[in-house]
């Protein structure tokens, strides 16, 4: 989906067939219905016994008071707070003022909230200001920011967060928020300046908006959200067999390194591919994976990394699969020619990990990596893409974005940056921003994990741009939707995690 300007979304709602009041309504509930699904998937009972909205004057915050409505509704214990009194909200917010119920506490703040209202068990619900503010916050507002900050308290934003200008990602102060609930379409300021730090976990919600609205981007930039996932993941046909669904080959591991490639190919699995093989130097098995994985043991006891002699054993795994993985700890300094062979592998290829680090190493690989013909996906985090970039002498200072384009032009291959809102771009320039995941997967091994689903869905024939960005939403969503501190989780846990991922987005999963 498009990432639109401020005025891009000004002028779809003056454009549109449907009333304002009516577009502000199916906002507030679609909105309610986001908060409410997070809450219960994220936050145990006793982290979400009640909820403080926080309502300024504008349109925002008459999408506040319908989010408190419902909540109310729901039966649920909401409190209200705001910067004027019902009386004083005009335009579209009126029509839901003028209804407003009465058995809802409602206080008008002229200073702060009183510190009560924010006790342990309190999610808030940020309405204070919109994606029209412009400049900095100033007066009660800036002091009902600040307050809410320093409650640390889980805070859901309204559209964006308070004090962000949803253009260039400005503003000071600004709401530190859990999630964000954004309206229609992503706003550029969610994903530049402090967007990505201020908004948190980002969620598209529909408005009501005609279906035959069409938007303009002058970047030209899109993000992945959860209806771009469920559309990827249709009904598998009944009359279906492994071979249906696909051979998936992990080329992995060394005798260093022996956890990583049963990560990602136990995720293989988890992704839906009909058959996965994991390759391992022999050395190098030192656990066992699920008895679903087929497990081939490469060289001699002795045997601790790949080399070109291994490549009698493998390629009949190779000429069995329909997709491939290579790198996730196989260490350094396997040996030039090896890699080689798999670069010549005339099959969809993802590079990941220590893969990168040596192809980037080196003139020869990088050569043949931009002459292959079938598809290549590389999946480098910051310092992985810094490596690669040297190796194919980019040198000027890049944003993320800019980086991913580039390495994808320059390798003729799909690449994957890494990272809080993670960046996909394309060989022919285009660019996608990923909405799921946080510092949940701030761990080691998580990389393994999401480099097994990419092959996944590869080996069932979906489209390298697609299988990229589906698993690397699904990746962050399974991570997102756990009930787990996320200080605690670690990549094993993701794994468990991916079918609740998959059922969560889809019903077909």
């Amino acid at each position: 989906m498009k990432i639109i300007s401020v005025s891009e979304m000004r002028r779809l709602e003056q454009e549109s067939t449907v009333p304002l009041e009516q577009l502000m309504q199916t906002a507030g509930e679609n909105a309610c219905r986001e908060i409410l699904r997070f809450a219960e998937s994220t936050l145990l009972p006793r982290h979400r016994q009640r909820y403080v909205v926080v309502a300024g004057k504008g349109n925002n915050g008459g999408d506040a008071l319908v989010v408190a409505k419902r909540l109310k509704r729901q039966g649920l214990c909401v409190e209200v707070f705001s910067t004027c009194p019902l009386s004083a909200y005009s335009g579209t917010a009126a029509s839901q003022a003028a209804d407003f119920p009465g058995n809802i506490p409602y206080t008008v703040v002229a200073e702060g909230i009183p510190n009560e209202a924010f006790g342990s068990g309190t999610v808030v619900v940020d309405g204070l200001l919109g994606i029209g503010a412009k400049g900095n916050a100033r007066g009660v507002v800036a002091e009902l920011i600040r307050q809410i900050n320093a409650s640390a308290l889980p805070v859901c934003s309204l559209d964006t967060p308070s004090g962000l200008d949803c253009d260039d990602g400005t503003g000071d102060p600004v709401i530190n928020a859990t999630l964000t609930v954004t309206m229609a379409f992503p706003k550029t300021g969610l994903f530049c300046g402090k967007g990505p730090e201020t908004a948190g976990l980002v969620r598209l919600v529909p408005i009501g908006l005609q279906e035959d609205v069409t938007v303009s981007s002058e970047k030209g930039m899109e993000v992945f959200t959860e209806a771009d996932a469920g559309k990827l993941l249709t009904r598998r046909p009944l009359e279906s067999h492994k071979n249906s669904f696909g051979h998936a080959l992990c080329i992995a591991g060394s005798a260093q390194y022996p956890g990583a490639p049963f990560l990602a190919a136990e995720a293989a699995l988890r992704g839906g591919a009909g058959l996965v093989t994991l390759a391992v130097p022999r050395a190098g098995v030192m656990r066992m994976g699920p008895a679903a994985l087929i497990l081939s043991p490469i060289g001699n006891a002795e045997h601790g990394k790949y080399s070109t002699a291994d490549w009698p054993q493998l390629a009949p795994l190779v000429e069995r699969s329909n997709a491939l993985l290579y790198g996730p700890g196989t260490g350094s300094h396997v040996e030039t020619a090896f890699i080689a062979k798999i670069l010549e592998v005339p099959k969809p290829l993802v590079i990941d990990a220590d893969g990168i680090r040596a192809v980037a190493g080196e003139a020869l690989l990088l050569e043949r990596l931009a002459a292959r013909q079938a598809p290549t996906l590389l999946t480098p985090h910051p310092g992985e893409m810094a490596a690669l970039l040297k190796g194919l002498n980019v040198i000027e200072t890049l944003s993320r974005e800019e980086q991913a384009q580039t390495a994808a032009r320059l390798c003729h291959a799909f690449v994957l940056l890494k990272g809080h809102n993670s960046v996909a771009a394309s060989p022919l320039g285009e660019i996608t921003i990923n909405t799921s995941g946080g510092p949940a997967l701030a761990t080691a091994g998580t990389g393994d994990v999401l480099a097994g689903l990419m092959v996944a869905f590869l080996a069932q024939q979906m489209a390298p741009y697609d299988a990229m960005r589906l698993a690397a939403f699904v990746h962050g969503h399974a991570a997102d939707i756990a009930c787990i501190a996320p200080r605690s989780m670690i990549a094993d846990d993701l794994l468990s995690l991916i079918p609740h991922a998959l059922a969560d987005l889809s019903p077909w999963g």
